[in-house]
């Protein structure tokens, strides 16, 4: 009859254990994912500021003619901020599905 009590008590001590291992793991990976998270949203803030740098140094204004005849005029193609930031929304899909993908996996 004790032994009947001990059995059940026994298996939910494996799966405490089991459940906290997983536990342990999946923060883990979160851990590793808001430090690339934060190392990303570091470098795309020293793009921006690279980039507002770059624009305030380069005064185009296409709707006013060179000030000197023969004054070469310079275009400078940005890409678009919507496409960064979609290439960026992508990217980070791509690596939450690899978390994923890694959790479903264990």
């Amino acid at each position: 009859m004790v032994a009947d009590i001990l059995r059940p008590i026994q298996c939910l001590k494996r799966e405490k254990e089991a459940l906290l291992s997983e536990f342990q793991y999946v923060t883990s990976e979160n851990n590793e994912i808001q430090m690339e998270n934060s190392a990303m949203q570091d470098q795309i803030e020293k793009l921006q500021k690279e980039l507002k740098e770059n624009m305030s140094r380069v005064n185009l204004d296409l709707n006013i003619a060179p000030s000197e005849p023969g004054t070469p005029v310079y275009v400078i193609r940005v890409p678009l901020i919507s496409q960064f930031i979609s290439r960026l929304d992508s990217l980070k899909s791509e690596r939450l599905g690899e978390f994923d993908d890694r959790i479903s996996n264990d």
